[in-house]
Parts: structure tokens; C-alpha cells; sequence
């Protein structure tokens, strides 16, 4: 055979294989097609079961382009319906990201679906939370926490949870084993609560926050210290919502539905923006205003008047601010 015969050959062979695995292609594509039009329509039923396997699919590039939003959409759907596994999974995401996107990090998140998946007996969800605890990887430090996910995991038989623990236990002081022992069910609802809360609406805290340009963590303070977050609070006074907006001042922020929570954010951050340039960013000032009225602060030649409810006001939420900030550092 001549050279330019061999050479033929090889551009046929290399032609014939290229044609199948085109083929090939295109029927893993049309198979990945028909399966995405099935759990599609079950998904948008309300399907849990669908809606995790279409994440799956859009996360892995399942026979379809991979795509990380929808991924993310499609966890989400089935996480909220409690499915166990699209809880951890989408928590996961939170936790590390997706490939390049980054964006998608989101500790808050990560802890709040990873806790709700733990809840629900997901061993790796448990042994994973502890570890976050442990070492403050997406969590704050807490090893009365970590101790008690380890525990969790260990009793179901998870090896490297007891194993981690029991490590964790010589790090740890003698007061912080007996506290971590004695961890009940009241203290874990309480820091899991409080997760909720912030995740429930961090996104309208974001939005007000980037709009009147103060930090997210002031307004989560604020709103700590108002109304423990509850939206339909109702102060003696009248104060109404997340951030206690008397009458008035709603009135004036145009804020029509103050138990909204997107609108009472939003009308008490703008309040809160009026009061940060009246006392050119002096927190303390703005933070007893914000309390007990500009006009009483003015009268006081900008100084904090001495009304006690006042002074302990501004004290508790710089405490609270201090404390969400210093576990945002602790986190990142």
C-alpha cells in the first residue's frame, strides 16, 4: 500500500469516527432532551422528586447544557417541599460554590439548608455541620454546636464523626465539654432560629442596604433589637413591623404597608439614611434618634439625652451589631 493510500485510509477512519460520535451525541442529546420534557412537567406540577432530578441534571450537564441557575432554582423548589437530599445539595453549593461561580457562595444559606437537611436525620449533613462548627467553615466557631451534629452522627453509626469529636474534645476546656454535654434542645432551636430568621430576609436587608448605602449588619441589628424579627410586631406605642416604624414615620418614608416586610425594610433603611446624614454618620447619635426622635437629640445640643430606655437601647444594638459582625469575619 503507498503512502498516499495509508493516508486516505487514516482521513477515512478518522472521518467514520468522527461521523459516530457526532451520532452519539446527538442521541445522548435527544435522550437527554425527552428526559428533561418528563421531569419538567412533573416538576412544574409540584413534583419534589422531579424537581431534584432536573437540579441534577442542570448541575452534572445530565444530557442537557449544565446550568448552574437552574440548578440552583430547581434545588431550591424541591429543598423548600422538605427533599432531604436537594436540602443538602443545595446547601453544599452555598457552602463551596459552583465551579466558577463564585457568586453563588453564600454561608447563610449554606448553614440554614445543611441544618434543615441534619434535621431531618441526613447523616453527611450532620457529620458536615459539625465540621463547619468546629473549625468556623461557613459557621461561626462553636464547639458546644460541632459537638452536638457530631453526636447526631455518631449515633447513627457514622465512624469519622465519633472520631472527629473525640479529637475535638481535647482541644477543648473542661467547662466547654461539661456545657457542650449538657447542649438541650432549647439553646440548638434558638441558634437555628435566629439562621432562619436572617436568611428569610437577608435579601430585602441586601437591597435597602445597597440603596441607602449603610451595612447590611446594622439594619439586621436594628431589626434584632426592634422586633426580634417578627413582621407584625406592635410596640405599646404603635410602632408597627420589623423596625418599629411609628405612624408618622411611615407616613413620611411612603411606606403604606408597614407588617410588609420588603416595605418596612426598606422605609426604616431609608429613615435610617435621613438620620445618618442629619448626624453626619455619628452611629451613636443616629441610633438614640432612631429611638427617641431627632428632635430630642437636637435639643440636647447632639448629644444622647438621659432617658434610660434610650441609653440602653443604643447600648444593645452596638452589642448586636459587634456580635453579627464579628461572626460575618469569622466566617469569611
Amino acid at each position: 500500500m503507498t503512502l498516499v493510500s495509508k493516508l486516505l485510509l487514516i482521513f477515512f477512519m478518522l472521518g467514520l469516527v468522527s461521523i459516530c460520535l457526532h451520532q452519539k451525541v446527538l442521541a445522548e442529546s435527544k435522550k437527554g432532551i425527552a428526559a428533561l420534557h418528563l421531569h419538567q412537567s412533573k416538576a412544574n406540577q409540584g413534583d419534589a422528586n422531579a424537581q431534584y432530578t432536573l437540579a441534577l441534571m442542570y448541575e452534572n450537564g445530565a444530557g442537557i447544557p449544565r446550568d448552574p441557575r437552574y440548578a440552583i432554582y430547581w434545588y431550591t423548589k424541591a429543598a423548600e417541599k422538605g427533599h432531604v437530599e436537594a436540602q443538602y445539595r443545595l446547601g453544599t453549593i452555598y457552602r463551596y460554590g459552583y465551579g466558577d461561580e463564585v457568586l453563588l457562595l453564600d454561608f447563610k444559606k449554606a448553614v440554614y439548608w445543611i441544618t434543615k437537611a441534619s434535621e431531618q436525620g441526613h447523616v453527611i449533613a450532620q457529620y458536615n455541620l459539625g465540621h463547619m462548627y468546629e473549625y468556623g467553615d461557613a459557621a461561626p466557631q462553636d464547639y458546644k454546636q460541632a459537638f452536638f451534629w457530631y453526636t447526631k452522627a455518631a449515633e447513627k453509626g457514622y465512624y469519622f464523626a465519633k472520631e472527629d469529636r473525640d479529637k475535638m474534645l481535647e482541644k477543648m476546656s473542661q467547662s466547654q465539654i461539661e456545657e457542650a454535654q449538657k447542649l438541650s434542645k432549647e439553646p440548638y432551636e434558638k441558634i437555628y432560629n435566629e439562621i432562619a430568621e436572617q436568611v428569610r430576609y437577608s435579601s430585602f436587608i441586601n437591597a435597602a442596604a445597597k440603596r441607602y448605602n449603610l451595612t447590611p449588619e446594622l439594619i439586621q441589628a436594628i431589626i434584632k433589637i426592634e422586633s426580634s424579627f417578627n413582621p407584625f410586631a406592635i410596640s405599646e406605642r404603635g410602632a408597627m413591623g420589623l423596625m418599629q416604624l411609628m405612624p408618622g414615620t411611615a407616613k413620611e418614608m411612603n411606606v403604606e404597608s408597614p407588617f410588609e416586610a420588603a416595605e418596612n425594610i426598606m422605609g426604616g433603611s431609608r429613615y435610617l439614611r435621613k438620620l445618618h446624614d442629619l448626624f453626619a454618620g455619628d452611629l451613636q447619635l443616629v441610633l438614640a434618634a432612631y429611638n427617641a426622635g431627632p428632635n430630642r437629640i437636637l435639643e440636647n445640643g447632639h448629644r444622647i439625652p438621659r432617658i434610660p430606655e434610650t441609653e440602653e437601647y443604643v447600648k444593645k444594638v452596638l452589642q448586636e451589631y459587634g456580635r453579627i459582625r464579628e461572626n460575618a469575619l469569622a466566617i469569611q
